[in-house]
């Protein structure tokens, strides 16, 4: 991958994981759906024109959706080993996997045959070694792993649903948002993918000296990492975080002070807000984070009229340390 995109992927994270106002609690909600949108994307990227009017393929679309997900929960508790590597193929496809370990037979995709069954368990720890290299940027890591579990082919069926979902979690781990192949780009993405793997077998290409080919693959998912960091960070620019300490209150009035500041954003016609409750170690005290597209002065003129309504004691911060509430 360029030089160039990296970097400018890398300013964008960065931005959205360390910026003072940007909402830890809303940027968590926008990658979970980032994530579950990237796996949905990539069970429909196997999915044939035909197969959409077959009943029973739709089926079988929504249970591999969510043993996808149920892949992705599993990984993300047990992170990447090699035994992660045997077991996930039956976690992603158990009907077509039934082994808890890879593959026992030869298999073939495109033009090309899977590597000799006798020798994956060789090339997945191979794949492991490599991942736990210090020095490389991780967008390069994910590409690694896609590329090489395409190659590999480890496992009966669900191989491109592995690939994708190794390459996203690595992706995940540190802050970097998802990249997803949506079904109109299915065949760029093969032929990107298969001549990245004929150059890569005639040892004319690799991660760090790329072919013309895998340099148009790395192109083709960096910009996707790219786009997807843009998305976050407008979606994070457009909703300011204000938090709202409420002080010595029963729950019914913290339920009113919920209400009353959705009520009067309502009626001063501002734009939705939404009010996630946080409970600080404080007896009978609650944070209250509000969420939404408006300014510190209009946030103000609806606290004064919530003030007026209810009888309460509280602190406001609009200026806040990540989303961690400072007593």
């Amino acid at each position: 991958m360029k030089k160039e995109l990296i970097i400018s992927i890398d300013d964008i994270v960065n931005r959205i994981n360390i910026h003072p106002k940007y909402s830890n609690t809303l940027k968590s909600r926008i990658d979970e759906n980032l994530f579950r949108e990237a796996m949905r994307h990539s069970v429909n990227l196997e999915i044939e024109e035909a197969d959409l009017l077959n009943g029973k393929k739709i089926k079988k679309v929504k249970e591999d959706h969510q043993n996808l997900m149920s892949a992705w929960r599993w990984i993300s508790e047990t992170g990447i080993n090699p035994e992660t590597f045997y077991k996930l193929g039956h976690k992603i496809d158990p009907e077509r996997n039934p082994d808890n370990s890879t593959r026992t037979t030869d298999v073939s995709f495109g033009p090309f045959e899977g590597e000799n069954k006798h020798n994956i368990a060789h090339f997945l720890y191979s794949l492991f070694e490599h991942l736990k290299y210090p020095n490389e940027h991780i967008s390069l890591k994910a590409l690694e792993a896609h590329i090489q579990i395409v190659n590999i082919h480890p496992y009966e069926d669900g191989n491109g649903r592995a690939a994708r979902l190794v390459s996203n979690f690595l992706l995940a781990q540190k802050g970097y948002p998802p990249y997803m192949i949506r079904r109109d780009e299915k065949q760029e993405y093969i032929k990107l993918m298969e001549g990245t793997i004929k150059d890569r077998r005639q040892n004319v290409s690799s991660l760090w000296a790329p072919s013309e080919n895998e340099e148009m693959l790395h192109s083709f998912i960096g910009e996707k990492i790219l786009g997807n960091a843009q998305k976050i960070e407008e979606r994070l620019k457009q909703y300011k975080s204000y938090w709202l300490t409420i002080y010595k209150t029963p729950p019914e009035v913290q339920h009113k002070v919920k209400e009353s500041i959705k009520h009067y954003a309502r009626k001063m016609n501002f734009p939705p807000l939404e009010i996630i409750c946080h409970q600080n170690g404080e007896r009978r005290s609650v944070c209250l984070e509000v969420l939404g597209n408006i300014s510190e002065q209009d946030f103000g003129k609806i606290m004064k009229q919530v003030e007026k309504k209810n009888n309460f004691k509280y602190r406001l911060e609009c200026d806040h340390d990540k989303g961690i509430y400072r007593v």
